[in-house]
């Protein structure tokens, strides 16, 4: 997992944003240590998760990207390339909407 913060800005700079990548497996045994890793983060101004990597996804993960959205109502999160899985999961289990994400066309992931 690669966590990217930039420096804090200076007072006449807008903030920059911070960019987590999600792992490639956002599974039970990914589920905690991605929690903690997102957790350093929750409250940072402007957040974006970066999705590209994602092949895996499991509820547990995908619980933990939920929580993440939810507790920054007044401040979301920006996606950077979500995964056709990360997209297919969320889909799949209805969460497209909790997630802020789009939905994918309907059919298998290649």
């Amino acid at each position: 997992m690669t966590q990217t913060l930039d420096p804090a800005p200076d007072s006449a700079a807008p903030a920059a944003a911070s960019v987590v990548a999600l792992p490639t497996r956002l599974t039970p045994a990914e589920a905690g240590p991605l929690a903690d890793q997102l957790l350093a983060v929750v409250n940072a101004g402007e957040l974006a998760l970066d999705g590209a990597a994602v092949e895996t996804v499991g509820l547990a993960g995908l619980q933990v990207l939920v929580a993440l959205v939810k507790s920054r109502t007044d401040r979301p999160i920006r996606w950077q390339a979500p995964s056709a899985a990360l997209l297919a999961a969320a889909r799949d289990t209805g969460l497209n909407a909790a997630l802020l994400l789009p939905s994918p066309p309907s059919g298998p992931v290649a």
